[in-house]
């Protein structure tokens, strides 16, 4: 049973005051909770916001290829290899994945 439907039953069980004030209260504090709800996402998508426009987002695509992509380490026989790599099973997805990704670097400034 919802806070609002607790809040019907309640007014209408009897014939007191006190049923329809604690009806009333019920009402109010699940409009109250709706309205805390509602700010709370709203300040979660301006908590997102803020984070991109202050390049937040940028700076982890930037680390996401300098430091693990990118990353190189050489092999005792001297070959020079990445050992973290993203990787696709679908042939036709492997191409527009690729150009993301390229992308994603570009628009991060991460090194060449």
């Amino acid at each position: 049973m919802t806070a609002l439907g607790l809040a019907d039953a309640i007014q209408y069980c009897g014939n007191g005051g006190y049923n329809l004030d604690a009806a009333n209260m019920l009402r109010q504090q699940q409009a109250e909770i709706e309205s805390l709800k509602k700010e709370l996402a709203l300040q979660r998508l301006s908590d997102i916001g803020q984070a991109i426009e202050e390049g937040e987002l940028q700076a982890l695509v930037k680390s996401f290829f300098e430091d693990y992509l990118d990353y190189q380490e050489e092999s005792d026989s001297g070959r020079v290899f990445n050992p973290i790599h993203v990787s696709c099973t679908r042939v036709m997805m492997t191409k527009p994945l690729g150009e993301l990704l390229n992308r994603m670097k570009e628009l991060s400034g991460a090194k060449e």
